[in-house]
């Protein structure tokens, strides 16, 4: 079967996880972190150019009739997952992720529907966001690109070909209405904001010198060191006072809340009414957050005693969830979790409401399927 036009290949099926390692464990969390191709099609029939001239000017009348795209509304990938490397996407109930599932990296395609998966392009990604016309995401240093320098990446869906729009020392790539959006060193080794065009891909030099930005729409807030500070939009320039002064990562933002690790836990800090919430009182290893939800990781000395919880965002309803995830990437109807231990590896669909658990993605080398 094909799901691109190339040979996909069936996962295994669901085994009971072994014991572990911890040097397998960090690398599978480093790791773990359709196509609309609108043709329109214009005849070049003299008979009927009339009637192709009414039709553009329909289509020229409902372009400006358009509403304005919600600039609330996320696009790209939420930045919650960002924080948890951007190795994994969601886009018309197709999941992607950058791993080695055929002991080869490169980002896969694996749509929920069968759980059949292809490998659309080699080497490691990082901050992907997926569209209806492919993605964008950054290379990882030493894999698909030459030296240390980070490529930004656009991969067609249409033409299975990989386009470099940028390079150097790039990070923190994001995305909303107004486009791309990521932070490149200078020449005076400040970093710079960049904002490029999804259309013409033409990109424009804001200046920041912040050590990050987290944009959730049309919110952004800038973070320096440990201080947040609450901006007008991703363009804005004068921080003025910080809103947190000690916020550790990951830090995300979502509807007008900056959640963070405050050293002694979860914090959630509202923009609007300045309010702090403590989310839980103890300090955690790593966490995400969205639509209510928060599943976290707690501080642990030794491998054998890491756990995963989820808690909302109120601080109530905290419970274990009786499993190990090395990574929390979250959805808006789902969560994913991913885990494995000595070649193993094992993505989970978790749905919100019932916390049921459902195989995206099982593979151990190990045993036969």
């Amino acid at each position: 079967m094909n799901i691109y036009g190339k040979k996909v290949l069936v996962a295994g099926s669901l085994l009971l996880l072994a014991a572990c390692g911890n040097d397998e464990n960090e690398e599978l969390a480093a790791e773990n972190e359709a196509d609309e191709n609108n043709r329109g099609i214009l005849s070049d029939d003299n008979e009927n150019l009339a009637d192709d001239n009414n039709e553009q000017t329909e289509n020229s009348d409902s372009k400006e009739n358009a509403p304005e795209p919600d600039p609330e509304e996320n696009i790209g990938n939420f930045n919650g997952n960002l924080a948890q490397g951007g190795r994994q996407a969601y886009h018309e109930d197709v999941f992607y992720v950058s791993a080695a599932l055929d002991e080869e990296h490169g980002i896969y395609a694996v749509p929920l529907e069968t759980n059949e998966y292809e490998q659309l392009t080699d080497g490691k990604a990082q901050d992907m966001h997926v569209t209806n016309d492919g993605i964008y995401y950054l290379t990882d240093p030493g894999y698909d690109n030459d030296g240390d320098e980070i490529k930004l990446i656009h991969y067609a869906f249409d033409t299975d070909e990989k386009n470099t729009l940028d390079e150097g020392n790039l990070r923190n790539l994001q995305m909303n209405h107004d486009g791309l959006w990521y932070l490149k060193a200078g020449d005076d080794a400040g970093m710079n904001l960049y904002n490029m065009d999804l259309t013409t891909k033409e990109k424009d030099n804001h200046g920041w010198g912040q050590k990050g930005i987290v944009i959730d729409g049309d919110d952004a807030i800038a973070i320096s060191e440990t201080f947040v500070f609450d901006i007008d939009g991703p363009k804005e320039q004068e921080l003025g006072d910080p809103v947190i002064d000690q916020a550790f990562p990951p830090v995300i933002l979502e509807d007008g809340v900056v959640y963070y690790n405050g050293g002694n836990g979860i914090e959630a800090y509202d923009l609007d009414n300045g309010q702090t919430i403590k989310i839980t009182s103890e300090s955690v290893r790593d966490f995400n957050v969205r639509n209510g939800t928060v599943y976290f990781t707690p501080d642990f000395e030794a491998e054998a005693s890491r756990e995963s919880y989820r808690v909302d965002t109120d601080g109530t309803n905290e419970e274990n969830l009786e499993g190990i995830s090395y990574t929390y990437y979250m959805f808006d109807d789902f969560a994913v979790h991913s885990s494995g231990r000595h070649g193993v590896i094992l993505y989970s669909k978790i749905t919100y409401d019932s916390e049921e658990s459902e195989k995206i993605y099982y593979t151990n080398p190990g045993m036969e399927d």
